[in-house]
């Protein structure tokens, strides 16, 4: 009994570091500009999406279509279902596996009915035809340095068999849809924050999903599930300022150096000490963001021992110096994007 009450409190423990990882990554993701749409069809259709800098999103609310991407297996969507394409790869979705590339993708954009565009009563076929009702959405982030984290995630993240979700889902998804179409002020505002809600739950319940399969599948989701790895990336947000090494990282997670670091590179996409810049740079990011931390300041509490160095190590990474940076993303998005 002892031993069991242990083993829970050393469970939840780690369940809890894995979130604050979580949390810390999406703190510094911040949605500029999402656009939304919804089509709805009883007849057979194709849309072909051409790559883009964006990210894309599709909801299922009513029957089922399929999604192919390059590269990747098809994926058949149902009710419920939510899917995320994080590099804005080239895809198909089709309502019929049959059907011809009919629609421009445009057409997730904004309300589009085939039965209104065509016209004309429905055909018996399409009576026995089940209506497919899809959400579309597509955003970008405000600042350059969601590239940091938003690069380590899969080319697709799927929500499936979920029907538990939905209720909050379609609510979502109905709540952005009318801020989309309004003209009320900040409208734009409360869409961005919605879509960060989101993308957070999404991300969160497909964590759930790879930790209830325990996959042993490549990726930073992946890796953040993965018992020894994922302490070890829990350990680099909670205490970047650490002067961290290879070795005292494998110490703490119970391996010997090279296995730790062959096994942190494999599942995460590159070695240990590259990551900790990665989370240094994205915690220096928002601190010159919202607050007024001098350069030095901010230097230590992320780990450098002088201005110069962290300096030098920002610009790397941004391409411009930290003064620079915090003018950029003190101006209101719009001035920012002319």
């Amino acid at each position: 009994m002892v031993f069991s009450a242990a083993r829970a409190r050393f469970i939840a423990y780690r369940l809890r570091m894995k979130q604050d990882v979580l949390a810390d990554v999406l703190q510094t993701l911040r949605v500029g500009r999402a656009q939304y749409g919804s089509f709805q069809s009883d007849r057979p259709w194709a849309i072909h999406v051409r790559p883009s800098d964006t990210v894309r999103f599709y909801a299922l609310l009513g029957g089922s279509c399929h999604l192919e991407l390059e590269g990747e297996t098809g994926i058949t969507l149902t009710r419920g279902d939510l899917v995320v394409l994080p590099h804005g790869t080239r895809h198909t979705l089709k309502g019929d596996e049959q059907a011809p590339l009919a629609c421009h993708e445009s057409v997730l954009e904004h309300t589009w009915s085939p039965r209104n565009a065509h016209g004309g009563p429905p055909t018996a076929a399409s009576d026995r035809r089940e209506l497919i009702r899809l959400v579309s959405g597509r955003f970008t982030f405000e600042e350059p340095y969601h590239r940091h984290w938003w690069t380590l995630l899969p080319s697709v993240i799927t929500m499936q068999n979920r029907s538990h979700t939905l209720p909050w889902l379609e609510s979502t998804l109905r709540f952005i849809e009318s801020e989309s179409d309004a003209r009320r002020p900040g409208a734009q505002t409360v869409v961005s924050r919605l879509t960060d809600l989101l993308v957070l739950q999404v991300i969160r319940e497909h964590l759930t999903s790879l930790q209830a399969e325990g996959t042993a599948s490549s990726g930073w989701l992946a890796a953040l599930v993965e018992p020894q790895i994922g302490t070890a990336l829990a350990l680099l947000h909670e205490r970047p300022a650490q002067a961290w090494t290879v070795q005292n990282l494998a110490r703490q997670v119970g391996m010997s150096r090279s296995a730790f670091a062959a096994r942190f590179t494999r599942l995460v996409g590159e070695p240990p000490l590259h990551y900790l810049t990665r989370v240094r740079m994205a915690k220096a990011a928002v601190l010159l963001r919202d607050t007024r931390s001098a350069t030095a300041e901010i230097a230590d509490r992320v780990g450098y021992v002088s201005d110069t160095a962290f300096c030098k190590a920002f610009k790397r990474s941004f391409g411009q110096s930290p003064g620079a940076y915090r003018r950029m993303v003190r101006v209101a998005p719009s001035q920012r994007a002319a």
